[in-house]
């Protein structure tokens, strides 16, 4: 296990059920497979959908708030997948080449920021 981090800041927000679960099984497969390498496919998965949740809130969800107009929505919606297909390329290239012991600093990395918050009464 990784020494502990001091504390940091974090930007948060609302994932869906699909990808918290996804996340939670990758986070236990990685900690359960003896052959750690078996785990790597649905971790770049998980990946692929992660970015596609951070980018559509920190990049869309914005612009849809300041009644940007759809046009200009559409324009960023084409910018975010093609993102994605390049940090996809370069994510899995890199991920398929992880060790044990980098495979569980990620587990323990998603472990630490995956949060479940309750919703208020």
């Amino acid at each position: 296990m990784s020494a502990a981090r001091p504390s940091r800041n974090y930007f948060a927000f609302e994932i869906s059920d699909d990808l918290h679960n996804k996340t939670v099984q990758v986070v236990r497969a990685i900690r359960a497979e003896e052959d750690k390498s078996k785990a790597i496919p649905p971790l770049i998965d998980m990946m692929g959908d992660a970015i596609d949740a951070g980018l559509t809130h920190f990049l869309l969800y914005p612009l849809e708030l300041a009644g940007v107009s759809a046009i200009s929505r559409n324009a960023v919606k084409v910018a975010i997948r093609s993102a994605k297909r390049t940090i996809m390329v370069v994510a899995i290239r890199i991920t398929k080449s992880l060790n044990d012991e980098q495979l569980l600093s990620i587990a323990d990395f998603l472990d630490e920021t995956l949060l479940e918050l309750e919703e208020p009464v």
